[in-house]
């Protein structure tokens, strides 16, 4: 009777911490919106106009995101998830909160901001993932489905987000305040209401105890090794465009903090529309098909970039308009069909240290994002606006190349639960969201 009631009381908690998950998410993207719209523009204002020291400074908060990753992951599974996010969540606010004093003669501010900023919302955000995939049930079938409905919620709200810079055309620091009040409100959902799993905390202390593993044991798992080049290289590709577009696009095309808005609503939209069933394809077909479509859109968008470039006259923008929007939905794309596949594969590389080894390949993987805003920056404002993305097709054509051969890997264990699933046709494959 005892154990009955334990499996309803964890079943329980497993259940509204998802349901915590996914309102915090439908009312994060609205902030979050606003601030990314903004951060970049606002960056390149305080740095005069200098694409190249734009670059570094993006380019330092993603380095500062992976580097402390190793740590909190490792502190994550001693003392548990909830702890770690709610600790995280006020170190990131006092670093929002420096970022509304920054300006161009006092940049070492901007430095703090980002080193705060980056740490807290990082050692959140891994403990989130992580404790939304131990909130799934016992099963991880249906796992790419869940991650697939909290991003619609989040890119659903992010429309709002998007909408509304365009409409109001406020100061940097009035969409920073935004991003800060909800943040705030989410902690404090957060603190009320998520439930770190008991059950799985005790055996996650005894199996820590009992398996003392060093990183070299833990690089020698092929998942491990083949997520780290993956995502490290993906990073890199990806990151020496986009580090620096918004204000690429500012200065080639003349484009203003409305316009970039107005490209926002279209991805927020597309990834919206295509998350839910990009989810649900990737517990079909596997993290290694999808991951291959994923790049392969990638590769059209930056091929847009290229021609949209080379075709421009300077004398009407209708045209990169609606190029824009073209690679904004393009990208909603890419970004509903990757996002899944990534949660899927970070949450589960190392069962017995789930935060550590997740902090681990992230650490590594934020080498990949090391040199992408400097060099983006370089390229773009020194040598030509197109060049950026041709590094970014070249890149992706060796990514697909690598999935082709090694992605493989991400789905043996995913194979070998389809097949006791199916040998088991009485079980359902995947539990309802509430009842799970």
């Amino acid at each position: 009777m005892n154990k009955t009631q334990n499996f309803d009381i964890n079943k329980k908690t497993k259940r509204q911490n998802l349901w915590v998950f996914m309102i915090g998410n439908l009312i994060s993207g609205f902030g979050e919106s606003c601030i990314n719209i903004a951060y970049i523009p606002f960056l390149y204002e305080v740095t005069d106009n200098n694409l190249f020291i734009t670059g570094l400074f993006s380019t330092l908060f993603t380095v500062l995101w992976f580097i402390p990753a190793p740590i909190s992951g490792k502190l994550s599974d001693k003392f548990g998830r909830k702890k770690m996010m709610i600790i995280s969540k006020p170190i990131a606010l006092v670093g929002l909160g420096i970022l509304f004093f920054v300006n161009k003669n006092n940049l070492y501010l901007l430095i703090v901001s980002i080193f705060l900023r980056a740490i807290g919302f990082m050692s959140s955000n891994i403990n989130r993932e992580i404790l939304i995939a131990e909130s799934n049930s016992d099963s991880k079938n249906g796992l790419g489905r869940i991650f697939g409905i909290l991003a619609f919620l989040y890119f659903g709200s992010t429309i709002g987000g998007a909408v509304f810079v365009n409409q109001t055309g406020y100061s940097f620091v009035t969409y920073f305040m935004i991003f800060g009040g909800i943040t705030c409100m989410i902690w404090i959902m957060e603190v009320l209401f998520i439930t770190d799993n008991t059950t799985y905390l005790q055996k996650r202390t005894t199996e820590n105890s009992r398996t003392q593993k060093n990183w070299r044991e833990i690089f020698s798992n092929s998942k491990i090794r083949t997520a780290i080049i993956f995502l490290t290289l993906d990073f890199f590709v990806w990151d020496v465009s986009n580090s620096v577009l918004n204000a690429g696009l500012q200065r080639n095309y003349g484009f203003t903090l409305e316009n970039l808005a107005f490209f926002s609503i279209w991805f927020n939209v597309s990834t919206m529309l295509f998350q839910i069933p990009a989810g649900k394809l990737t517990d079909k077909y596997g993290k290694k098909k999808i991951l291959i479509v994923s790049e392969a859109v990638g590769s059209l968008i930056f091929a847009i970039h290229i021609f949209t470039a080379l075709l421009w006259s300077g004398e009407s923008t209708t045209t990169v308009i609606v190029s824009m929007v073209l690679t904004q939905i393009l990208f909603g794309v890419v970004a509903s069909t990757f996002i899944p596949s990534e949660s899927m594969i970070l949450t589960d590389l190392d069962e017995s240290r789930k935060g550590e080894s997740y902090g681990m390949v992230s650490f590594v993987r934020g080498f990949g994002a090391l040199p992408t805003g400097a060099i983006g920056g370089f390229l773009m404002g020194s040598v030509h606006f197109i060049t950026p993305f041709i590094v970014s097709i070249v890149g992706i054509v060796l990514i697909i190349i690598y999935l082709v051969k090694f992605g493989h890997r991400f789905e043996d264990e995913e194979k070998i639960e389809h097949k006791i699933g199916n040998e088991n046709e009485s079980k359902p494959k995947i539990e309802s969201l509430l009842e799970i």
